[in-house]
């Protein structure tokens, strides 16, 4: 875990130096519309509700849950609360401003029918016929972000199903689970339309819900009440 850490570590440097010299190459080309983001609330708050309930909660900050199954390895623990509360500040911020910036060069309606708005806006950058054709940085940041979210779920399925079945974490149970995800992964969805419906209409009131919202209050009572029973048995 402390190896991947550090990877992380080094690629999250990548991310955000490419981030910022896209940004500013935005800005610097003039391709930063404001007049995009108007009018504000337009459809009024409950578009926005909407938008934000379920999928805009459980996705992303609903999966921080796997990362219950990694603070046991953690040498510090007394500074998960910080460090955690500091990454989704981080994040929550950088999603922000990104969304921003992708609004304000494409405009609502391109952002809302692009499959990857990042590399439609990238596609745009055209300085003097020099700077142009960056869309190798966001393919890159698509695979890094990829490689560490899909190895961080690995990791943690690992852990529980090892966990579950009374197992030692061994080669097998890695090739077993790697398995059973690989072929599961092509059942669910084959295509990428399929992927989209199931992960917008399905996933998010059968699965996310029940585990990201109803899981994490069941553990916050549970502890409550094992908190407030043992000074009575005591």
């Amino acid at each position: 875990m402390e190896a991947f850490a550090r990877v992380a570590c080094l690629c999250f440097g990548i991310i955000i130096l490419t981030l910022l010299i896209l940004n500013v190459v935005f800005v610097l080309g003039g391709y930063i519309k404001l007049e995009n983001l108007q009018p504000v609330l337009g459809n009024g708050w409950r578009k926005v509700w909407k938008e934000l309930f379920p999928t805009g909660i459980t996705v992303p900050y609903g999966e921080l849950i796997t990362f219950t199954m990694i603070l046991p390895y953690l040498n510090k623990k007394s500074q998960a609360v910080k460090v955690g509360l500091s990454a989704i500040i981080i994040g929550g911020v950088s999603l922000t401003i990104n969304s921003i910036i992708l609004l304000c060069v494409l405009g609502p309606d391109a952002v809302f029918r692009s499959t990857f708005p990042a590399l439609s806006a990238v596609s745009y950058i055209n300085i003097v016929d020099f700077i142009e054709r960056l869309d190798p940085f966001i393919l890159i940041l698509l695979i890094i972000l990829g490689f560490i979210k899909i190895s961080i779920f690995f990791f943690c399925a690992v852990i529980g199903a090892t966990d579950l079945f009374q197992m030692k974490p061994s080669s097998i149970s890695i090739y077993v689970i790697g398995g059973v995800i690989f072929f599961s992964s092509l059942m669910i969805a084959p295509r990428y339309q399929a992927h989209i419906d199931e992960g917008l209409k399905i996933v998010p009131y059968l699965l996310h819900l029940p585990l990201f919202i109803g899981v994490p209050i069941l553990l916050l009572i549970t502890a409550y009440i094992k908190q407030k029973i043992k000074p009575t048995v005591s």
